[in-house]
């Protein structure tokens, strides 16, 4: 149905062409019509340059057009494609496009939809389109639809009720392609859209002739196969006119369906004019199948400009490829070479199929961009899509085997081409994953490497044309299709498919001997079949495969006779041939005789042996043709496995003595055969002895009665004869074999077979026929005695046989003598009754028993004898007690000592002896209770009293009474002989082992040890060995109440006085005098200041029982003596103890508990009124003489503030009691002004400035009073509580000396007076010269300040210069105008008119503010950086600044530097006032300017501030550091959260991470403010501008400069110095801080650092002023860092 549009819809469409057209500030031919020359001149050059300044993307469009090969047809084409064709396909019309070439136009209608608004305002900008996620083949670098222009200068479009156009033209800004001008509009034929292309008339002529021809040759040559990938079109006509509007050709290219899936045919129809005038027609017509994919996850195309809507939805990841497979009419694959496109036809790579995808293509569009990755991402998704043709393929009944004529040939055009070589590659590896090739057998498709090619030779078949062996089973079967052509399978070759081997022809000859129908084992199977397989089987064992040939062997390829079939492999036993090599039968009895499962040999069935073929075979697999000596060779192997009976026995015995072949014949081949023994045992004679039974010897087994096996007569009987043999010849060759060969014996063994052992004949002999052993040694000894003399083994096992010896004892053989008349009569010499010798029981001759001694039988006088009788005297005596006639114990060492002398190998000799003392424990040790020992418990030289070893040479001197020169033989025969050794330092070590070990209770024996030791001399490594011996084992003793304890050295200590719990103190049990053995030479401890400190650590755990206690209290004490000198310098850190409970504290109720240092108490250390506070307070237990002993403990813990002395105030109060002037004119104060200001002036008092004349004039015209009327009370503060005590009587009392004159009052009672100015009068002096004049204490109080102080007050006025000079103090430029006044006492009583300060009348402490005087006042430990004010600076010149030498002691010495912290800090409420006065002034603070309009300094007015009221009452305040600090910081974060998200966006409390923004939490507003943790402090705000806005404001302020700053986002540092002063007060940074300034400061734009100067706090005039990059600052001289302090100030 035809839709004309209304009017209505044709004014909107106009109105929107203007509206647009307007935006581009665009004017129309018309507009400029109206104007003359000169305006229609100035208003395009403005629009020119107007176009530049906005239209950057136009201007490059319109120069890329001109410079890239844009191709607007195939533009054309894709735009028209991707176009909806809903209504034309509602009318039954096939989308199509339709090109009309003019000479001057070119004329495009397609029947698609029509234009909308969305379609307009895409075409009239650059880069978009209203198709989402459209991907253009040919509009690259942003260019699209605008390629038409490179041809055109104007486009007119007509569609719906839109008619409009575009103009532009070459050198124009590009915004005439974007900007419509309405057009009138033109009468269509029908529902389309047309689009007029008028072609460039202007310029060359020559190069508009050339365009247009290159327009006519890419209309002509478009190719039909482009129409394969377009979605919509199916039909594109091109026709061309001539100049007069005729036609004179045309093509009409059509796609079309097909019945068959994933089929397309494209049809051609060309004419054109012909010779004759008419018109020539030709059609052509081509199939193809067709199959798309979709390439996913690829990267951008290079060449193209993606909009940020493309860019969003990465539309460029995905992309279409398209294959197409040309077939002919009857679908064969047509091998020809086709295109590679990219929407336009590229080049040829050598495949038969056509590719379509979004390449990115050359700028010749020649060939694709092969380094390109979208290219590499979409060439896999091609092998992936080539995969999926060839399953569709595979549904085709031809096609499934044909398919591969499609695949890339090993040889073509890509195997020069890496990328496509590499995409051959993808698709070799995605195909052999596919399933795709048909079996011979019904079933499912294979893999290409799951199939074999069956070879052609014609061995492989049977004579009927079929496979020999049938295929496997299931997925195993090979065979393909009979259906493939050989051809068409030999292009798969090189993608993997493989032929047919012989290895899988083995594997089914394998699977057919499995069958039960196997035709190689059926009887049913001819000759022929057999001659072939067995021609097959050969072929492939000549292969010489190893695989093959163990395959083959495998199988079971052998018939026996049996009907069993046996592989090769099973060469265990042997297989032969049923006869011999000289053509005898294989004897039955050799196979199979019932008592084994498995025959003997296995032979060959007779009918398979005989046919050629198979018996060639059996030959290679193996099969033996057997020799008579291979026979027995059979026997005699079968032998192990196979025991015969008695007949079969003699049966093989005669066999193998027949087949016998002297020459080669050895004994042991014959080890394993068998015989049935006369007892029916089967015994092998080869280790079973089996005996003839007529052996005539009287030592013969059957003569000695012996149980042993004897051969049957069945064996002597019909011996075996060979031809021409006599019998009784053949009777002494048999019996000798079976003697000399078999191993029948004819005589007992003296050894046993193995060569081990004695025989067991002979042993039954030794054991049951012992009369008769020696006779049967003797026998045997000629045959056996060398393998007994050769092996110790046998040696030693003879000799320990027991034999008969006198008396019918029994002895071992070894230790028996020869029984000769010499060894006799020389025994009766040394032996008593009952002690007798072994003598052999025989009949003795002198020949034929020489073998005995190599028996240990002894048969000679020498050593041996003697040691023989030794033993037996040792052994006869067991007990020592029952030793008779001791001494002839010394005659017979002697005896041994000279048997050892006369031997020529002493060495080897005494060895011996000391071995057989140690065994029989041969020494013979007298005493009360007599012993034997062995030498190792012996030694030489050693006292009596030893108890661990025998002193034996000191023992016989006692015992035996002789003379030390009788007992010298005996001395040597113990020291040299039996080597004896010396007592040694090690003795004493086994000595006290020995004590430790055993338990006797004999602490002077073990203390004389320790003597010993101190006495032995020992070297340097002796001393080191002893030292680690007592290091290692426990060896120190320590009586311990009722036992002895011993220990290691570790555990041990020396100490005089206190001991170390967990160690013992040898000084308590050990006499002085071996103090210098264990601490020098064992290097036992002495007490040390870490041993006491390890312990003081355990015990702090332990609670607070009486005995700790006081074992503390002791241990402090000890510990305390100890910090002295180097102990102290190397004591550790007080701190962990301190934070024990190891303080004795002695709590108010009487308590005494082990506590902390941190626990609230004082140390008692004065007498007198403060130690009343004993009982009020928690104090330290000690008393004051043990407080003293304390001292070095006290200061070493930082605890002397703990004196009661120092937290003690005393408060003087003057009554109204008689006062007179000083009487002693030396303690008049006055009188030694010139001498106190030299001293403030060395020790550098606050009062001291200048040259010191106001101190001096002050001091000059004091007063000194003495009164009885002076009262005090003491104060003492722990814990928060505070504890009085009332003093009636007072020592000093001091007033004025600011704004009046100083005035000192001390007691009048003259014992109470030279108390006061001997101790609290000098005290007091030095305490007011550190007081500033403010009241402010600057440091304690200097002890050698007081004693200077002191020795002035009671010096003679004209000493004092010199004394000051010895001191070290320096003179001063100021006259002493008291030097020369002589020294007068005042005795007179105060006139009636009161002096100043004093009063007749009562007058009350309090009637003038002063501050009190104070023991001590506290100081901070340590300088801290605060963010306030230089600590350093103050109104008057620093002390620390002066210019003289500092003295060696000065009042406040630099590590008690002068502490800001008030003595009484504001209170809560009033700082709480202070914080909310400065949150006002904060949030009504504007942001101060930067650069010279900074008016910071008269900002911050207070809206009804307090004006002056509220600067009084803070000034007067005593505010912390850390207060102001923290207040000052909050001023600044007040300010700028108040600048709010507009310039600070998330500016809020974590942005403040100062380590002191807790104070302010007092407010209200900030209590639930939780403390910064950081870790270390950085500066005092932090912020990260993000968002850029506060740089913004920081530019705008005039704080940065904007070329640097702009568009900026660093991170922010404020660091806020604060004041209650003027705002060019110096203020301080510390030297930490000033490097972290500096490093931040130098991190580029990365960061910025700000101080924030805060001043004018107390004042409703708060200002703030901005430091910004101080660094800067500092280089360009606007602030000035004092390099000592880093004292910063502003310079105007």
């Amino acid at each position: 149905m035809t839709t004309t549009p209304t009017p209505a819809e044709i004014t909107a469409a106009r109105d929107l062409v203007e509206s647009i057209a307007f935006e581009h500030g665009h004017l129309t031919d018309d507009d400029y019509s109206k104007m003359d020359p000169a305006t229609r001149r100035r208003v395009k050059e403005a629009f020119g340059k107007k176009d530049s300044l906005i239209g950057s993307s136009v201007m490059t469009l319109a120069k890329n057009l001109y410079s890239q090969d844009v191709r607007f047809i195939f533009e054309l084409l894709q735009n028209a494609d991707d176009n909806f064709f809903q209504r034309a396909r509602g009318r039954g019309e096939d989308p199509y496009l339709v090109f009309r070439v003019y000479h001057d136009r070119i004329v495009v209608d397609c029947n698609e939809d029509g234009f909308q608004e969305a379609n307009l305002r895409a075409i009239c900008n650059v880069g978009q389109s209203s198709k989402v996620g459209r991907q253009g083949y040919i509009g690259e670098k942003g260019i699209g639809f605008k390629s038409v222009f490179k041809v055109a200068w104007k486009v007119h479009i007509q569609s719906g009720a839109f008619s409009f156009c575009f103009k532009h033209r070459p050198g124009d800004t590009g915004m005439g392609m974007i900007s419509p001008e309405w057009h009138p509009a033109e009468t269509l034929p029908g529902p389309m859209t047309r689009m007029t292309f008028m072609l460039h008339d202007t310029g060359d002529g020559d190069i508009q002739t050339a365009q247009r021809k290159t327009i006519n040759d890419e209309f002509d040559q478009l190719q039909p196969s482009m129409m394969l990938f377009l979605k919509n079109i199916k039909r594109i006509e091109v026709q061309f006119f001539d100049m007069s509007g005729k036609e004179t050709k045309s093509s009409v290219m059509t796609r079309s369906g097909s019945d068959c899936p994933n089929r397309a045919m494209l049809e051609t129809v060309r004419t054109k004019d012909g010779h004759d005038g008419k018109k020539e027609t030709t059609l052509s017509k081509m199939n193809y199948h067709l199959t798309k994919g979709e390439a996913t996850g690829l990267a951008k195309n290079e060449n193209r400009t993606y909009t940020p809507a493309e860019e969003a939805s990465q539309a460029y990841s995905t992309a279409e490829v398209v294959l197409a497979f040309p077939l002919d009419e009857n679908s064969a694959p047509i091998d020809r070479p086709q295109h590679i496109f990219a929407f336009l036809p590229m080049r040829h790579v050598g495949f038969n199929f056509l590719i379509h995808s979004d390449f990115v293509t050359m700028a010749n569009r020649e060939n694709i961009v092969t380094s390109s990755l979208r290219n590499q991402g979409i060439r896999n998704y091609i092998a992936s899509t080539f995969v999926s043709a060839v399953r569709q393929m595979c549904e085709h009944p031809e096609l499934r085997f044909q398919w591969m004529r499609f695949l890339p040939p090993p040889a073509g055009f890509h195997i020069n081409d890496s990328f496509w070589g590499r995409f051959v590659e993808i698709l070799k590896q995605q195909l052999l994953s596919a399933d795709l090739m048909v079996p011979r057998l019904p079933g499912p498709r294979r893999t290409i490497n799951q199939v074999k090619q069956f070879p052609s030779s014609p061995v492989f078949y049977d004579q009927h044309g079929q496979p020999l062996f049938d295929d496997l089973d299931g997925q195993a079967a090979v065979y393909i299709s009979k259906r493939y052509k050989g051809a068409d399978l030999h292009l798969l070759r090189s993608y993997g498919l493989a032929p047919l081997s012989i290895w899988d022809m083995i594997g089914r000859v394998s699977a057919d001997l499995n069958r039960t129908s196997s035709r190689m084992r059926s009887s049913e199977t001819d000759d022929d079949w057999h001659s072939r397989a067995a021609k097959v089987l050969k072929h492939a064992l000549a292969s010489g495969l190893p695989l093959c040939l163990s395959s083959i062997r495998a199988m079971p390829l052998l018939p026996l006779s049996d009907g069993k079939w046996v592989s090769p492999r099973e060469s265990e036993p042997p297989m032969y041939f049923p006869t011999t090599s000289a053509g005898n039968t294989i004897p039955q009895g050799l196979r199979d005789c019932g008592a084994r499962s498995h025959p003997s040999i296995r032979l060959i069935c007779s009918k398979a042996a005989m046919h050629p073929d198979r018996k060639d075979l059996f030959f290679d697999l193996g099969v033996k043709l057997a020799t008579d000596n291979e026979v027995r060779s059979i026997l005699l192997e079968n032998y192990p496995r196979y025991w015969p009976p008695q007949q079969m026995s003699i049966t093989w015995l005669k066999c193998l003595y027949l087949a016998r072949d002297k020459k080669t014949e050895l004994v042991k081949d014959y080890g394993e055969v068998t015989i049935v023994s006369s007892t029916g045992k089967i015994l092998k004679p080869s280790t079973n002895d089996v005996y003839l039974t007529d052996d005539e010897s009287e030592y013969g087994a059957a003569k000695l009665g012996l149980r042993v096996d004897f051969l049957p007569p069945e064996y002597l009987n019909d011996p075996p004869m060979k031809p021409g043999q006599q019998v009784a010849r053949a009777d002494g060759s048999w019996r000798r074999w079976l003697h000399d060969v078999i191993g029948i014996r004819e005589r007992p063994r003296l050894v046993a077979p193995h060569g081990l052992a004695i025989s067991e004949e002979v042993l039954h002999v030794a054991k049951h026929r012992p009369e008769r052993f020696l006779g049967l040694l003797h026998y045997l000894w000629p045959y056996d005695g060398e393998k007994v003399k050769h092996s110790e083994v046998l040696h030693a096992k003879l000799k320990e046989i027991e034999v008969l010896c006198d008396g019918k004892a029994k002895y071992a053989l070894s230790t028996t003598i020869l029984p000769t008349p010499q060894l006799k009569e020389l025994s009766s010499r040394f032996l008593r009754t009952g002690e007798h010798l072994p003598f052999l029981s025989m009949h003795y001759t002198v020949s034929g028993w020489d073998f005995l001694p190599l028996l240990g039988v002894v048969s000679d006088d020498g050593l041996a004898f003697h040691l023989r009788m030794l033993r037996c005297i040792a052994v006869g005596a067991y007990d020592a007690c029952d030793l008779e006639e001791p001494s002839r114990i010394l005659s017979l060492y002697e005896a041994i000592h000279g048997k050892c002398i006369a031997s020529a190998n002493q060495g080897e000799v005494r060895e011996a002896v000391r071995a057989q003392f140690d065994e029989i424990e041969g020494i013979y040790v007298p005493g009360e209770d007599p012993e034997w020992s062995s030498l190792e418990d012996c030694v030489l030289n050693a006292p009596v009293d030893l108890l661990h070893k025998y002193p034996v040479d000191t023992l016989y001197e006692q015992t035996f009474g002789r003379a030390l020169a009788d007992l010298e033989t005996v001395k040597h025969f113990f020291r040299d002989t039996l080597g004896i050794p010396r007592l040694g330092w090690r003795d004493y070590i086994a000595e006290l082992q020995y004590f430790r070990d055993c338990e006797p209770q004999d602490f002077e024996l073990i203390e004389a040890q320790y003597r010993r030791l101190k006495a032995a001399r020992l070297n340097v490594g002796d001393t080191k060995e002893l030292r680690e011996l007592f290091m290692n084992e426990p060896l120190v003793c320590f009586p311990d109440e009722e036992e002895l304890c011993w220990h290691k050295t570790g555990e041990c200590l020396w100490s005089a006085g206190t001991s170390v719990q967990g160690m013992v103190n040898l000084a308590e049990v050990y006499n002085h005098d071996l103090e210098a053995f264990f601490v020098e030479s064992l290097q036992v401890t002495r007490l040390t200041v870490q041993l006491i400190y390890d312990e003081l650590l355990g015990l702090g755990d332990k609670g607070s029982t009486v005995e700790t206690v006081q074992h503390v209290k002791r241990q402090l004490l000890a510990f305390s003596s100890l910090l002295q000198g180097k102990a102290l310098s190397q004591a550790p850190p007080p701190g962990p103890l301190l934070e024990k409970s190891i303080l004795p504290i002695r709590h108010t109720d009487g308590r005494v508990v082990l506590c902390p240092a941190s626990v609230g108490f004082t140390i008692i250390d004065r007498a007198g009124p403060m130690a009343r506070f004993r009982g009020m307070v928690k104090t330290l237990d000690f008393t004051m003489e043990e407080v003293h002993d304390l001292e070095p403990f006290i200061r070493w813990a930082g605890l002397p503030h703990r004196h009661l002395s120092r937290m003690v105030e005393e408060l003087p109060d003057l009554g109204s009691g008689e006062k007179f002037r000083i009487s002693e004119p030396r303690l008049d104060v006055r009188r030694k002004a010139h001498g106190l200001v030299r001293v403030a002036k060395y020790f550098r008092s606050p009062r001291f400035s200048g040259d010191g004349q106001a101190l001096y004039d002050l001091l000059r015209n004091s007063e000194t009073w003495e009164t009885d009327d002076i009262s005090a009370s003491l104060t003492l503060t722990i814990d928060g509580t505070t504890h009085s005590i009332k003093l009636q009587q007072g020592d000093v009392y001091m007033t004025g000396g600011d704004t009046s004159p100083l005035k000192i009052f001390i007691p009048h009672d003259e014992i109470a007076q030279d108390v006061c100015v001997q101790h609290t009068l000098p005290q007091k002096l030095v305490g007011w010269l550190v007081m500033s004049p403010r009241g402010e204490t600057r440091a304690p109080v200097n002890d050698r300040a007081v004693g200077v102080v002191k020795g002035l007050l009671n010096a003679r006025l004209p000493s004092i210069p010199k004394i000051l000079t010895q001191e070290g103090i320096h003179d001063i430029d100021l006259e002493d105008r008291d030097v020369d006044v002589p020294e007068t006492v005042f005795t007179t009583a105060a006139p009636s008119g009161t002096p100043p300060g004093s009063s007749s009348s009562p007058r009350s402490s309090s009637s003038s503010p002063r501050t009190p005087d104070r023991v001590f006042t506290p100081l901070p430990s340590a300088n801290l950086e605060t963010p306030m004010t230089d600590p350093f600076s103050s109104p008057s010149p620093s002390l620390f600044q002066h210019v003289h030498p500092a003295p060696s002691h000065p009042l406040f010495p630099p590590e008690h530097r002068p502490s800001r912290e008030p003595q009484v800090l504001a209170s809560a409420n009033l700082y709480r006032q202070l914080l909310n006065h400065l949150i006002q002034a904060g949030k009504q603070t504007r942001f101060p300017c930067g650069g010279p309009f900074d008016l910071s300094q008269l900002t911050g007015v207070l809206n009804g501030g307090a004006g002056g009221s509220s600067s009084a009452a803070f000034s007067s305040a005593n505010f912390s550091t850390f207060q102001l600090g923290a207040a000052g910081e909050l001023f600044v974060f007040e300010m700028l959260k108040s600048l709010g998200s507009a310039s600070l966006p998330g500016f809020s409390w974590p942005n403040w991470t100062s380590n002191i923004k807790g104070q302010v939490t007092i407010h209200p507003n900030y209590e639930g403010m939780i403390s910064w943790g950081g870790g270390v402090e950085v500066s005092d705000l932090q912020y990260a501008d993000t968002s850029g806005l506060f740089t913004t404001l920081l530019i705008e302020k005039g704080h940065l400069p904007s070329a640097k700053w702009t568009g900026k986002r660093p991170s922010y540092y404020f660091e806020v110095k604060s004041t209650p002063r003027g705002c060019n007060e110096p203020f301080y940074m510390g030297g930490a801080q000033y490097k972290k300034m500096e490093k931040l400061c130098g991190e580029g734009d990365k960061s910025v650092y700000i101080i924030f100067r805060v001043f004018n706090m107390f004042t409703d005039r708060v200002g703030v002023k901005l430091y910004v990059d101080p660094v800067e600052l500092q280089r360009r001289g606007e602030l000035d860092f004092s390099t000592d302090k880093y004292t910063v100030r502003a310079r105007v």
